[in-house]
């Protein structure tokens, strides 16, 4: 009889909810999955790459915790590792979640296996020879290159580059544990908020998944249905007792929201297992709290963080269709140029801040005067010296005929580049001229700097996006997919104003360096196509004395 006991209890700490019901607790109480039907199959999900798309306060961090401490300890000699995009949220979940849910197991039981020795911030082991690492992800991942493992847990993945997904992803190509049907080696868990549509865990973790969905089924009249703000209705309306509540689009009959199944909707899709976590599905928040999100929220912030979808708007200005939209297949990059070309460059801060480097050229293409992508690179040189001799060396080999970078980082390569090939080398500093925004202001005599208005010269370039005048060479995809995420960075915003009708913004919350890169890119070919164009030419100078700045005329060369 004991060692049946002994066999059912083995039994139950090999299926993952067995295993954190027996271990876990909650504030003192045993962990149980009351109210959480949903978790069951996510929690006993064996495919070895799963994805999570979820809002806010859906437990999805928890779920991270609990399936990390569960591989842990019931494989041995296992190499776990844990990233988010930055090292405070690292911490956060190592102190608040991981080694909290470890010293409040169930008698402790947990934390007796930690190996006190391999206890620290960065690196926790236990008594079966597991260990845990956990580590940022930000730039390129460069932080977790070394580890060879076998489980990755990606939690925030929308904030983290599709570089350093593909480099940590790779941490696991060596393990043990294979999976017989998809033939993948190692397990990689991915977990996060979405934000623009178009986005790489938009396309292709989430989009190349099965794709989920949590259908409720009415216990009144037996309809099957996928939540949506439809199915949140109003009783009493007017009255004292009005509340919303959530109701059966067939019989309008209050739901249980906790009756139900998971569904794929693209069964297909073999390469994920995704599963979508939204806030209509989850039975502790209510109807009218939803509802008050979504009359106070703006749409881009509601769709991410209460319905859990991507989203694609006039927020959102450069989508991954315009991108795609200027891409030519039958193209490559150029090795070099023996036409003229102009160079771009996005200068990085040095170390995980990389310089973008974007060469190009105007010419017909299918029968319309475009900008031609001829080169594209993510410099990691940081050294002053070696990134000027690099671009030197650009500039013999794709025959370039301006350069343009940016005022800020590279205010040193600027000038060495200005002494170097005179005008040829200049840089643009982005400013705001609320009142003519057309305005080019030319700053030549202390320096080589052009000025324009930031909004309306990062609109020329969203206007070719949307009119397809630029072309993307993608022969090769591997060479230019990396600056996409880049171009679809740009999070567009409107400041109010009492005074005024509030102004236009353009920012990001991704890098968005290629974008401003190729921009620069534009603003050069513009200076060549319009070498007339000069201060002096402008209406509103005329009741100047033309000639008080002699370094505002154009050089004899120009003329």
């Amino acid at each position: 009889m004991e060692a049946q006991k002994l066999y059912n209890a083995r039994n139950v700490l090999k299926d993952p909810i067995g295993f954190t019901e027996r271990t876990g607790t909650v504030k003192g109480k045993p962990f149980r999955f009351a109210h959480r039907g949903h978790l069951y199959d996510v929690y006993r999900d064996e495919h070895p790459r799963i994805v999570i798309v979820a809002g806010r306060q859906v437990e999805k961090s928890e779920t991270v915790n609990r399936k990390l401490i569960y591989h842990g300890w019931t494989r041995s000699h296992t190499t776990i590792t844990y990233t988010a995009p930055r090292n405070e949220q690292v911490t956060r979940f190592v102190n608040d979640r991981f080694r909290k849910a470890i010293a409040d197991s169930n008698k402790g039981i947990l934390e007796n296996s930690v190996d006190k020795k391999r206890d620290a911030k960065t690196a926790i082991g236990i008594s079966n020879k597991t260990i845990f690492y956990f580590g940022s992800a930000w730039a390129e991942g460069d932080a977790l290159r070394g580890i060879s493992g076998d489980m990755v847990f990606f939690d925030e993945v929308q904030d983290i580059t599709q570089t350093a997904i593909e480099s940590i992803e790779k941490s696991v190509s060596h393990s043990e544990i294979k999976d017989p049907k998809t033939e993948l080696n190692g397990k990689c868990f991915y977990t996060g908020t979405p934000k623009q549509k178009g986005s790489y865990y938009d396309r292709v973790l989430w989009g190349q998944s099965d794709q989920k969905k949590w259908n409720v089924v009415c216990e009144h009249c037996g309809h099957n249905q996928f939540m949506s703000m439809k199915n949140i209705m109003i009783e009493d309306e007017g009255e004292d007792t009005e509340r919303r509540y959530f109701g059966c689009i067939e019989c309008t009959e209050e739901l249980n929201r906790e009756n139900g199944h998971w569904v794929a909707t693209k069964p297909q899709n073999k390469m994920y297992s995704g599963y979508l976590f939204n806030q209509l599905n989850m039975s502790w928040i209510s109807a009218n709290q939803i509802w008050r999100d979504f009359i106070t929220m703006d749409a881009m912030t509601f769709n991410n963080e209460v319905l859990g979808e991507f989203f694609s708007g006039n927020e959102q200005p450069i989508s991954f269709e315009d991108v795609l939209a200027c891409t030519d297949k039958s193209m490559s990059l150029l090795k070099y140029a023996d036409f003229p070309t102009v160079m771009g460059i996005d200068y990085g801060s040095g170390g995980k801040s990389k310089t973008i480097i974007t060469i190009g050229y105007r010419a017909i293409h299918k029968g319309k005067k475009k900008l031609i992508i001829a080169y594209l690179e993510n410099c990691p040189i940081d050294n002053h010296e070696e990134l000027i001799a690099h671009i030197m060396g650009l500039k013999e080999k794709y025959n370039v005929e301006k350069i343009n970078g940016d005022i800020g980082y590279g205010s040193y390569e600027n000038q060495k580049l200005f002494e170097i090939y005179g005008r040829d080398a200049f840089s643009t500093r982005y400013v705001t001229y609320n009142n003519d925004p057309k305005k080019r202001e030319y700053k030549w005599k202390n320096n080589n700097t052009l000025q324009v208005d930031r909004t309306y010269s990062m609109d020329r370039l969203v206007d070719m996006f949307h009119r397809e005048e630029l072309v993307i060479p993608y022969k090769k995809p591997e060479e230019v997919e990396f600056f996409f995420d880049h171009y679809t960075a740009l999070e567009l915003k409107f400041t109010e104003s009492v005074t005024t009708t509030g102004k236009k913004l353009y920012d990001h919350s991704t890098p968005d360096d290629a974008f401003h890169s190729l921009n620069y890119v534009r603003e050069a070919l513009y200076e060549i196509e319009n070498r007339f164009e000069w201060a002096g030419a402008e209406r509103e100078d005329f009741d100047k004395d033309l000639f008080e700045d002699w370094d505002s005329l154009p050089s004899e060369n120009e003329w």
